[in-house]
């Protein structure tokens, strides 16, 4: 029998998964599948490093060492390795950047929930109070600090804020092809010491939606992996 590796990269699947919530969520109303939207992507962010970490060969322990990073340490521990040797750095200050910073910290406000303190407008003093809330906005992206407001645009926005800052981190900073890049972020399988890279049609529909509709940057996915024609829906 003949043996083959697979080597299961989840970027693509938390990335479009996100794009679909996003879909699914209206544009002027909070929901439950724009914030399940928002923390999908915010995910394969995170996800999107460890694929092109295990790109490159590394011992075990220092593989465990990097696995304690924070997202941008691993980003910034990625641009090192292709950088190396030369004068480069990885600008934390770049708006890219700064964008994915104000989405890690969301997230993790989210996943460390805390009692807090507002001020709020009450509408209704009964048996079922009603009450709204300043929506204070976050200095970046400008979408609600309080997750309970995010609705479909937020989804949106955030998520176009995840592929403007691949293309720039992939693209423009570390200086990949777009053809590397999606390899390093796909799911392959490693037969006869060949690669073969496996790319869901699913996901090719829903990248060629937001760069369509949305227009998102996603010069980091490579044309031979979408299809050739383009949709025009609003949704």
């Amino acid at each position: 029998m003949n043996e083959a590796q697979w080597l299961s990269r989840p970027f693509f699947e938390l990335f479009c998964d996100a794009i679909e919530l996003a879909r699914g969520s209206k544009l002027d109303e909070p929901s439950v599948t724009a914030r399940a939207s928002i923390l999908t992507v915010i995910l394969s962010i995170e996800a999107g490093a460890n694929c092109f970490l295990d790109c490159y060969p590394m011992s075990k322990h220092l593989k465990q060492s990097i696995d304690k990073f924070s997202p941008l340490d691993k980003y910034d521990f990625l641009f090192s390795m292709r950088m190396d040797g030369t004068q480069s750095h990885f600008d934390r200050g770049s708006k890219q950047v700064q964008n994915i910073k104000e989405m890690i910290n969301l997230r993790n406000k989210y996943v460390h929930p805390k009692p807090k303190a507002n001020n709020v407008k009450l509408e209704e003093m009964s048996g079922n109070n009603t009450f709204s809330q300043g929506e204070k906005l976050t200095p970046q992206l400008k979408i609600p600090e309080e997750s309970s407001c995010w609705n479909g645009e937020h989804a949106r926005c955030v998520i176009n804020a995840v592929a403007d800052f691949l293309s720039f981190f992939l693209i423009k900073l570390c200086k990949y092809d777009s053809k590397e890049a999606t390899r390093f972020l796909s799911s392959e399988m490693i037969y006869k010491k060949s690669h073969h890279i496996f790319f869901g049609e699913s996901w090719a529909e829903s990248l060629v939606f937001i760069r369509d509709n949305w227009k998102a940057n996603i010069i980091f996915v490579h044309d031979d992996y979408l299809p050739i024609y383009t949709t025009q829906q609003v949704s």
